[in-house]
This record gives C-alpha cells, sequence and structure tokens, in this order.
C-alpha cells in the first residue's frame, strides 16, 4: 500500500512534465503553421531587413517593362516599382495607395507599374483583372486608375461578398457591359506566372527596378516608411 503511495505521488509530477511538453509542441506547431499560411495565402509582411534581397536573386527574372505595361506617374521615371496585384486581396488593398503616395511625393522620380496576380481562393480576382483591362480599353488610363482604387476600396466594405465589377467600372467613367474579357487571360497568365518566377510568395510582391535594371524587392504590406527605405537602399 504504502509503495502504491509513492508510485501515485511520483507519477503526478511527471504527469504534469509530459502534458505540459505536449501543450507546448501543440502551440508552437499551431504558430507555425498559422505563419506559413499567412505567408502564402494571404501575403502577409514576412520579418526580412529592410531592402534585403533573396539569395536566389529570382527578381532578376521580372519582365522588362513594355508599353503594354500600366504605369502611374513618370513613365521615364529612374525608379519603377513593379508591383504584382490581386485587386480583391486586402493586404493589397493596404499597399496600393501608400506606394501611389510615395509615388505621387517623388517629383517625378518614382512610377508605379501594376501587373497582375489572382489568387486561386478569391472568387472574382480574375474577373478583377480581366475588368480593369476592359476598363482601360473603353476608357484609357485614367479610368483604368479610378477603376483600381475604387475596386479595392468596394471588397474593402464587401465583407467578403462579391460586387458588381460593371457598376465599379461604370462609376470609374467605362461601360464594359461590351467587352470580351476573356481576351485578356493570357497577358494575366503571363503576369502571374512572371511573379512566380521573380520570387512571388504571396501578394502584395513589388520588384523595384533602377535605370532597368533590377534590384530588389519589397513583400509585403509595409507601412510607408518601409517601403521609403526599401526603395532608397535599393536605388543607391
Amino acid at each position: 500500500m504504502k509503495d502504491s503511495l509513492k508510485l501515485e505521488k511520483l507519477l503526478v509530477p511527471i504527469s504534469i512534465i509530459i502534458a505540459g511538453a505536449l501543450v507546448g509542441a501543440a502551440v508552437l506547431y499551431a504558430n507555425k503553421g498559422n505563419n506559413v499560411a499567412g505567408n502564402q495565402q494571404q501575403g502577409q509582411p514576412q520579418d526580412q531587413q529592410q531592402g534585403q534581397q533573396p539569395e536566389s536573386k529570382a527578381y532578376l527574372n521580372v519582365a522588362k517593362i513594355t508599353s503594354q505595361d500600366h504605369i502611374y506617374g513618370n513613365k521615364k521615371a529612374k525608379i519603377k516599382v513593379v508591383a504584382y496585384t490581386d485587386l480583391e486581396c486586402p493586404y493589397c488593398s493596404k499597399f496600393h495607395p501608400i506606394i501611389k503616395n510615395i509615388v505621387d511625393e517623388s517629383n517625378g522620380e518614382i512610377a508605379l507599374v501594376l501587373r497582375y496576380f489572382p489568387l486561386p481562393f478569391h472568387p472574382q480576382a480574375q474577373e478583377a483583372a480581366e475588368s480593369a483591362e476592359c476598363v482601360y480599353a473603353k476608357g484609357g488610363d485614367s479610368a483604368y486608375w479610378k477603376f483600381v482604387d475604387n475596386t479595392f476600396a468596394a471588397y474593402d466594405k464587401s465583407e467578403g461578398a462579391k460586387i458588381d465589377l460593371a457598376a465599379v467600372a461604370s462609376k470609374s467613367g467605362a461601360n464594359i457591359s461590351s467587352c470580351d474579357k476573356a481576351s485578356y487571360d493570357q497577358k494575366i497568365k503571363e503576369q502571374a506566372a512572371n511573379g512566380q518566377e521573380s520570387g512571388l510568395q504571396g501578394t502584395p510582391f513589388a520588384v523595384v527596378v533602377v535605370n532597368g535594371e533590377a534590384k530588389g524587392t519589397i513583400d509585403g504590406a509595409y507601412p510607408k516608411e518601409r517601403v521609403q527605405q526599401i526603395i532608397s537602399d535599393l536605388s543607391k
């Protein structure tokens, strides 16, 4: 009987230690899984040093900027930020006005190049990209950039529901009811493929190009000050 009591007393603390270890391991595993999912699926900024460049230098694969690109700001700007964007992505929605504001304040030194990377788990991302191309075809640059701004704003307010892209286009100054959206499918696929070739792991993702040469990346929706610092560091 005494031996049984001694054994029972010994087993209690051992059980507590084992249980604590299991809980700790479960929490660590869960947190690791959440971080991976966030970076890959939602484009959450990774904890990287400002201006840090991937060792693989995949950003060197970024496609050359051409007349087929949409450029906000001075088309002859020394610095171009080539942003791969999902128009339904909430993190892209945060990054977009930041980079536009930086362009506006750059005195023509920086321009934004917008390319598409529709994520498969955003049900309207592909259609939104196609609609943006239709808006450009019908209304030109002015309507295009208004549509991008208005689309982000509409999704921000939609709480996950689908939006009326034709209505957003009309509000932006273009009637896209007769537009052949499917005709832009190949362009969007090529841009998305090039984003992956350039190192994209989540949206938003951008490659900083200086005088036509890719210098490094901005790999998340960082605050304005950090984005400015990254661009400055990569432009030296």
